[in-house]
């Protein structure tokens, strides 16, 4: 019999090894062909600000922003320490603020009650360990260019006015004896005529144009234990005075079932829930020309949050405000 090419295909078409063969092969070539990823909800946000770095400049060396830029940040944030490593995490002004108040210590010898226990310094651990009455003593190192050596009275000094003085955070709040932070304000951006206004100095005031037409104002919120949609209360009020809030009118806030996203305090794309229309009227009415603005939330776990409070740092009260220019 001669053995020819078809009689070889028929051949192996008639026997199970080579169909099982091909049946490995179709397996292994589907398996490399690659899936389509999942789709991105961030892919179709697009933000129409520049990136914002909001920057506390000189504040009060007595509240946590002066704290965390004279003391935390360069001194305690060092790499291996308070970087992230461990509690308290001295990278960002929230994070020193929510992992020192009202949080418990690792090492304790019974007479502490939290690593900063507002109002009272001398059960809060954070002050034993500054003064090397709890070992180790802090700072254990410190970088070439901290001045902790030069100022070290001073800002131990600083940090007692703080404590003792309820422990505020940026916006001026005292904080409630929980374990859930207050909401603080995430961003604030506004538009007129459909246009994007823009901040003088990238983080001061918004500049609106004197041209009778109203300002859309949008406020972002953070909370980790609920979405910023989620939140209670929702009111505002404005006043030509950076302090001056309490004779004045409160309204309420849109709360909106979509966000709308944009730049946040920091420089990342956040969603904004919160929206209110400020009439012309409203804006020319004062004299000073620059219309400040405060809001009124409550979260599941803490009373009504006021942002800023009196107490809160002047950079942030200029940030929640409005410049009328010709």
């Amino acid at each position: 019999m001669q053995f020819t090419f078809r009689t070889f295909v028929k051949h192996k078409l008639t026997t199970w090894p080579f169909w099982l063969l091909v049946i490995i092969l179709m397996i292994f070539f589907q398996a490399c062909e690659k899936e389509d990823p999942p789709e991105n909800p961030f892919d179709n946000v697009t933000s129409t600000q520049d990136t914002v770095r909001f920057d506390l400049v000189d504040p009060d060396p007595n509240t946590i922003a002066g704290i965390f830029i004279n003391i935390f940040h360069p001194t305690c944030g060092n790499v291996g320490c308070h970087d992230g490593t461990f509690e308290p995490d001295f990278r960002t002004l929230e994070s020193s603020y929510n992992t020192l108040v009202y949080q418990l210590p690792i090492k304790n010898d019974g007479n502490y009650t939290y690593r900063v226990h507002p109002g009272d310094p001398n059960t809060s651990i954070l002050m034993s360990r500054l003064h090397g009455t709890i070992s180790p003593p802090m700072p254990i190192q410190l970088e070439p260019d901290s001045d902790w050596a030069l100022n070290r009275e001073d800002y131990i000094e600083n940090i007692r006015t703080w404590i003792a003085a309820g422990a505020r955070d940026v916006m001026g709040n005292t904080p409630a004896d929980v374990v859930h932070p207050r909401t603080h304000l995430a961003g604030a951006f506004a538009r007129q005529g459909g246009e994007l206004l823009k901040r003088k100095n990238h983080h001061g005031p918004l500049i609106a144009a004197n041209d009778f037409e109203p300002v859309e104002l949008f406020l972002a919120f953070r909370n980790d234990a609920q979405s910023s949609d989620q939140l209670d209360h929702n009111r505002f009020r404005f006043s030509p005075d950076f302090n001056g809030f309490e004779e004045v009118s409160e309204f309420n806030m849109e709360l909106r079932q979509q966000a709308e996203w944009e730049r946040g305090m920091y420089g990342e794309v956040i969603p904004y829930y919160h929206r209110i229309e400020i009439p012309y009227e409203t804006l020319a009415a004062d004299s000073s020309q620059q219309l400040f603005f405060r809001a009124y939330v409550k979260d599941i776990y803490n009373p009504i949050t006021e942002i800023p409070t009196n107490e809160g740092v002047y950079a942030i009260k200029e940030y929640m405000s409005i410049l009328l220019l010709d």
